[in-house]
């Protein structure tokens, strides 16, 4: 007697889609590193409701079936772009720009510090995001800088720059993704090679992301998606060769975590989780003539998560009490590829709770908080990726 299929063989792949709840007839499909899979179909259905004789139930009809998926997965470096790209309705701002014979100035004054680049230099600065900039003599005009504003050609940014004129041949690299408003979708397959069948569900759309970082552990991040359609057959419905997966190293939430930087100060180290949940409150459309779904319709984009320190002093307690606004940051860092830099430049803490739990452990202050609409920036969440 068999046992049939384990239930551990299964392939999962993706593509985007140019016309949602269709999967383009060709394409290479890119193959995902995943530890578990959750979800299939939401479907609801109703009984006739006749009354008969016999007591009897003759029917259950179906009314509709949604297709969703739960992907779980280990960061690691490049794996997660296209998805993040998904969660944040926008598409990565990739610059990658050199001034060649165009000259650029960097200045301080007064605390204020700035560059100015040459008229039509077509970088799309987005404040919030990092920039790697390299080419002056002085090295404190190089390296990773945040942008605070963009005025014309000038850009001011926080890190302290001096006086430095006239230079040439400098460069700005950087990929960043901010909070927007253009949905993608994807169709996603999961192919049991036990059983030799592939599951298809397409119209796929991020609903939230949610990365955790706990201490001893190995960074975790998760997608979960609703979406159009799901159907089954024997191979997949996209013509193409999967593309396998990069084998960057997973990331852990010991030393590829940095510069944790609550309201301006840099943290000490994190005494249980940081986490950050992005959630889109997507929801599927149905209409009379269909029971899938027409579409999957977009919601608010609401940012939250966790903030668990060691207990300090009563200063973000305070601004918990107070209701008064603070931000927050921190880095994931692989080394030899590049970094990923979060930035939620405007937040509340919902939740501040300080107690001692007994005898023999630590005081933690446990706090939850939601990210909002940065007056500066205009976002509530900056995400930059610079390669090593």
């Amino acid at each position: 007697m068999s046992c049939g299929a384990q239930g551990s063989r299964a392939e999962v792949r993706y593509i985007e889609e140019v016309t949602p709840g269709t999967p383009p007839p060709t394409g290479d499909m890119q193959k995902l590193r995943v530890t578990g899979l959750g979800g299939g179909v939401d479907k609801s259905t109703e009984t006739p409701g006749e009354i008969r004789p016999d007591r009897q139930v003759v029917d259950e009809v179906m009314l509709k079936k949604e297709p969703n998926i739960t992907i779980n997965g280990r960061m690691s470096y490049d794996t997660w772009d296209d998805f993040f790209s998904a969660a944040f309705f926008a598409d990565w701002i990739v610059t990658d720009y050199d001034s060649s014979t165009n000259t650029v100035d960097a200045e301080e004054d007064t605390g204020v510090y700035t560059y100015t680049f040459p008229v039509g230099h077509g970088i799309n600065f987005v404040p919030g995001g990092k920039y790697l900039i390299a080419g002056f003599t002085n090295a404190a005009n190089n390296g990773v800088k945040t942008v605070v504003s963009v005025v014309g050609d000038v850009v001011t940014v926080e890190e302290a720059l001096v006086d430095e004129l006239a230079v040439t041949d400098i460069t700005v690299k950087s990929e960043v993704l901010a909070n927007g408003v253009t949905q993608k979708s994807f169709t996603i397959e999961d192919e049991f090679t036990d059983v030799n069948k592939t599951r298809t569900r397409t119209g796929l759309v991020v609903g939230d992301m949610t990365l955790t970082l706990a201490s001893e552990a190995i960074a975790d991040i998760v997608f979960n998606f609703i979406g159009m359609n799901v159907t089954v057959q024997d191979n997949s419905v996209v013509t193409g060769t999967p593309i396998e997966p990069n084998t960057n190293p997973v990331m852990n939430s010991g030393d590829n975590v940095a510069d944790i930087i609550e309201g301006g100060v840099l943290q000490g180290l994190v005494g249980g989780e940081l986490s950050l949940v992005i959630t889109n409150n997507v929801r599927g459309n149905n209409a009379v003539g269909s029971t899938e779904n027409i579409c999957v319709a977009n919601g608010d984009c609401d940012v939250t998560g966790s903030l668990n320190v060691y207990f300090t002093d009563w200063t973000r307690y305070q601004k918990f009490l107070d209701n008064s606004s603070s931000s927050l940051r921190f880095k994931l860092d692989a080394p030899g590829l590049g970094a990923y830099h979060f930035n939620i430049p405007f937040i509340k803490f919902s939740d501040d709770e300080v107690n001692a739990g007994g005898p023999n452990t630590d005081v933690l202050a446990n706090g939850s908080y939601r990210g909002l609409l940065d007056p500066v920036t205009a976002k509530t969440v900056v995400l930059t990726k610079i390669d090593a």
